[in-house]
């Protein structure tokens, strides 16, 4: 019976102690570089491609949340800190893409009014 009560308690106190290395003693994260510099470099993209005038929420935002992630990492709230970074990506490759959808939208418009000022002439010339 003595034994019987040792074991379990060997047993309690193996759980216990596994469960403390398990929540405490775990990997830590990594700081997240690679993801800060990928939403960097993906809001200079944005700005190459004018999202300061055709997305300028979506790039400020992108920007925010990048400063955001910088704060947490020098927190070293690394699991903020990379969901900021990614959602700052996200947004930035939003910004981007809008602003490309802009441009080629502005493109399209000359280029129909392009073609109805070449068709308005053909038919003065008829």
């Amino acid at each position: 019976m003595k034994f019987m009560r040792s074991v379990r308690a060997g047993i309690i106190w193996f759980i216990i102690v596994k469960s403390f290395i398990i929540t405490g003693c775990g990997p830590k994260m990594l700081p997240p570089h690679n993801t800060i510099s990928n939403a960097e470099m993906a809001i200079e993209r944005a700005r190459d491609e004018s999202a300061d005038f055709y997305a300028p929420l979506d790039l400020k935002i992108a920007e925010e949340k990048l400063g955001n992630a910088k704060k947490a990492m020098s927190d070293e709230d690394y699991k903020t800190a990379g969901r900021q970074a990614e959602e700052s990506l996200l947004d930035a490759q939003t910004a981007e893409a809008r602003s490309k959808a802009e441009k080629a939208k502005e493109m399209s418009q000359k280029m129909q009014e392009n073609v109805d000022l070449l068709r308005q002439e053909l038919e003065r010339t008829k």
